[in-house]
């Protein structure tokens, strides 16, 4: 990375439906990936020409767990379902093209329009909320109008 004027995106992602190993349930897990995740952002983006913007699929997956908890997860309870797999896509596309989750159209086939409105929503809220960008060691939050 280090040598190259780019842009670098990491991909929050999300805790496991059961957490992981007896020490972590979903909510310790979420929190140790954000924290991992920033503190990498950060250490990359001390570099004088690289811009690191963390991509916050797991606080939109927080923010959508309370509704949809295992329904965003594949059966393993790892993987995301169509749901899971949706609702990171509009985050991604939020963080990429620094636009709002709310202006696309596009949809999945076997996503309800309620449940398209209802995950664009948390994508559009973790978007406003939580995109950290890292450039030359300055944290700012999102710069999104």
């Amino acid at each position: 990375i280090n040598g190259y004027s780019e842009n670098i995106v990491l991909y929050l992602t999300w805790g496991y439906l059961s957490g992981r190993y007896p020490e972590y349930t979903y909510t310790s897990m979420q929190q140790a990936l954000i924290g991992g995740y920033e503190d990498v952002a950060t250490n990359i983006g001390s570099t004088d020409s690289t811009v690191t913007k963390v991509s916050p699929v797991g606080y939109a997956w927080r923010l959508a767990f309370d509704e949809y908890g295992d329904k965003l997860y594949d059966n393993d309870g790892r993987h995301p379902s169509k749901l899971g797999s949706y609702l990171a896509a509009l985050v991604h596309f939020s963080t990429v093209y620094n636009k709002s989750a709310l202006e696309t159209d596009w949809r999945v086939n076997g996503v309800s329009e309620k449940h398209a409105k209802n995950l664009m929503a948390y994508a559009e809220e973790a978007f406003q909320k939580h995109l950290l960008v890292v450039e030359q060691g300055e944290r700012r939050s999102n710069t999104f109008p």
